[in-house]
Formats: structure tokens, sequence, C-alpha cells
């Protein structure tokens, strides 16, 4: 249905706007609890630019590993600049579970924007595991700017399993 819907585009958006506007504190007994996901990926499949904002707000505010799934996609099948600059305004003052979930974007919208916003971003973030994944999100890019940064998180520590897989990453990107 979502994909049928999608075709038609901008005669949807009102209707995505005014499910997504909505807040709703209780989803145990809810039909929002599947209808907002529904909306949330209509909002990508049919890129509609006009819900970026309403995407990171519901992103924000934590609908659950569902919900964040979604918007993370949607914003990704989005993939404006509009996008780039609305997660990287958010994400420092976000909680923890949006700076998980936008990291998606950052790493599959691919442009030059988004190897500036993930380097600014990285730079300033303290949790090791998120800058494991911006890290890995720049050499997604095949950034010569993310080979030297993923190397410099690697050397000199004992490397876990994410550690692993950023070395992995990194030791790829070098031999592309």
């Amino acid at each position: 249905i979502v994909e049928a819907l999608a075709r038609y585009g901008d005669e949807c958006q009102e209707k995505v706007h005014a499910i997504l506007n909505q807040k709703n504190d209780d989803y145990r007994h809810n039909p929002m609890k599947w209808m907002e996901p529904l909306a949330v990926r209509l909002a990508g499949e049919a890129q509609l630019d006009s819900t970026v904002p309403l995407l990171v707000a519901k992103l924000i505010e934590d609908g659950g590993d569902l919900l964040n799934e979604e918007c993370a996609e949607a914003l990704t099948r989005i993939g404006t600049t509009a996008v780039l600059e609305a997660v990287a305004a958010a994400y420092p003052n976000a909680p923890r579970h949006f700076r998980v979930y936008a990291t998606k974007p950052l790493e599959y919208i691919h442009s030059d924007l988004a190897v500036d916003k993930c380097l600014q971003l990285l730079r300033q973030e303290k949790d090791e595991g998120l800058r494991l994944n911006l890290a890995h999100d720049l050499l997604c890019h095949f950034a010569p700017e993310g080979i030297e940064e993923a190397r410099k998180l690697l050397v000199g520590r004992q490397l876990d399993f994410e550690s692993r897989g950023l070395r992995n990453c990194l030791v790829e990107t070098c031999t592309i």
C-alpha cells in the first residue's frame, strides 16, 4: 500500500503531515502504533522533503526501534541536503538513540556535504562507539579524510568487535 501511495507523492503530503504531527504518549492500544511507521515509510518512499523536520523530531522523541528505524530509512530515501543539514543540526544536543540512528543517513547519502558533516560531528563526539560509527560512515564515502580519522581511532588500542569491524572497513577502503 505504501509503495502504491508513494506514486502519488505530493497528493499524500497533507495526510502524512497530519499523522506525523500527532503526539502519542501511549501506544499500547493505539492504532497509531502501526499507522505512524507506515506514514514515515510513505514520506521516504514519496521523497517528501517537507517532512524532514517532522522525521527528525520523531527520531528525537524515540518512538521505539521500529519507528526510529523507519525514520532513519525515510531520511535516507529523501536524501537531500536538507536531510544532512537537519540531522547535523540536531545531532550535537540530541539523545544517544538519535545519534545512533542518525548515522544511517550520514552513511548512505553520498555527497561532499555528508563527508563534511561526518567530519564535523566526529570531531565533537565524545562517545567512543558513536565515533566509530561516524568514522565508518566516512569510510563508506571513500573520503581520504576518513582514512586518517579511522586510523587515529584504531592506533594504540585493544580492538573489540566494533573496532575490528572498523579496521576491516579501513583495510577494504585503502585496498580499493
